[in-house]
């Protein structure tokens, strides 16, 4: 998605126009990946923590997951940085903060309802056309769930939040990988999930990581000088994590 808007943004490469408090979040995002893969490899490895209810690894995650959390809001706090350089998208007059919660919040039960039914049709899914379930979940599922993302950060170029865009795809990244698999954890009644998930599992997290390093990379390099609007064709990051994600989505169909 990072890779689609920054095609999409008229104004440059779009990680050259987010604050520099993002390396933050897409460091320790990768972090919590790499924790992720690890405790999918090391179950994979050994049954000694097959049965536990809780995985001391989920422990480690969630703890993990907690200090990422502060560490962002602490990079952030009293930085002024605003929404990206110039103050972008910061020119509106401010609106009741009561209507917006409560399309947010209106908004977020809809998406939530939906995706209640994309499970049990990706299993479905799976099973009529006898593709793995880790490769659905991966493919389908995934690009099903991202739909709200990819709107809603084509959206924020569009008013000029280029911080937003990116700030809510690492945001969502480090969420979904330490909340909500912590939380998953507890879903899984006959033992750690770790051990009842597909090894593969860790090789996309390891694709992600490589994918979040060429973000991290980019950030670095981007926020050195101005930048300028240029040719669309000119954002090597853009097709290097596109290219990437290809790739990888090939990968895992044959490896599945």
């Amino acid at each position: 998605i990072i890779g689609i808007v920054d095609l999409a943004y008229r104004t440059g490469p779009i990680l050259g126009h987010v604050p520099r408090a993002s390396l933050v979040v897409a460091g320790v995002g990768a972090a919590v990946i790499a924790l992720a893969s690890a405790a999918t490899f090391i179950h994979h490895q050994t049954m000694a923590m097959s049965t536990w209810y809780v995985s001391p690894l989920t422990a480690a995650l969630f703890g993990l997951f907690a200090l990422s959390a502060y560490a962002v809001y602490r990079s952030e706090d009293g930085g002024g940085e605003g929404g990206g350089p110039a103050g972008e998208g910061g020119s509106e007059e401010p609106r009741p903060i009561g209507r917006a919660v409560a399309v947010y919040a209106a908004s977020a039960l809809v998406v939530i309802g939906s995706s209640v039914w994309l499970s049990y049709a990706g299993d479905r899914i799976a099973g009529a056309l006898g593709w793995e379930e880790s490769f659905v979940g991966t493919q389908f599922l995934a690009i099903s769930t991202s739909l709200p993302e990819i709107a809603t950060s084509l959206t924020a170029i569009r008013i000029g939040a280029p911080a937003l865009a990116v700030g809510n795809l690492l945001g969502s990244n480090l969420f979904n990988m330490g909340f909500i698999l912590s939380a998953d954890e507890l879903a899984v009644t006959d033992g750690t999930i770790w051990a009842a998930i597909s090894p593969l599992h860790a090789l996309t997290g390891l694709i992600a990581i490589a994918m979040t390093a060429v973000v991290v990379v980019s950030l670095l390099v981007r926020s050195r000088g101005p930048q300028r609007p240029g040719r669309r064709w000119a954002r090597p990051e853009a097709v290097v994590l596109i290219a990437m994600y290809l790739g990888a989505s090939v990968g895992l169909f044959y490896a599945g």
